[in-house]
């Protein structure tokens, strides 16, 4: 593993499509902090396996925001997860699929700005 940029003292935000195992992830925030950075959020979609539980609450992420695409057992709660839901984007999408308009910008305009990453003021790189 690699970075190609700074991260000293900055937060940087991590986006991963699920996290299964979470050993990809975790050794990418490992080096974050061996490289400096100051705090490590981790997002996904889909999350967690039981194997993940341990190295997501090992202290290498600020916090850990998933949706609740597939259910998390109770046991597998984080002090640091958040789970959020997606029902008002599925039923709105199903709504305008249905009554013919757009999906469009439909996503982002509503549920990035909802985010609680939204507030934070640095740089953040994908």
């Amino acid at each position: 593993m690699n970075l190609i940029v700074d991260v000293k003292g900055k937060v940087a935000v991590m986006v991963d499509d699920m996290i299964d195992t979470a050993g990809t992830i975790a050794k990418g925030a490992d080096l974050l902090h061996r490289e400096g950075g100051r705090e490590v959020y981790a997002c996904s979609t889909h999350a967690v396996s039981p194997p993940a539980i341990e190295r997501l609450s090992s202290g290498l992420f600020q916090e850990v925001i998933i949706t609740n695409t597939i259910p998390v057992s109770e046991k597998n709660y984080l002090p640091q997860l958040t789970v959020l839901s997606v029902a008002n984007l599925l039923v709105e999408s199903i709504w305008r699929v249905h009554d013919d308009y757009p999906l469009c910008g439909h996503y982002t305009r509503r549920y990035v700005a909802s985010s609680p990453l939204h507030n934070m003021s640095t740089q953040i790189y994908f």
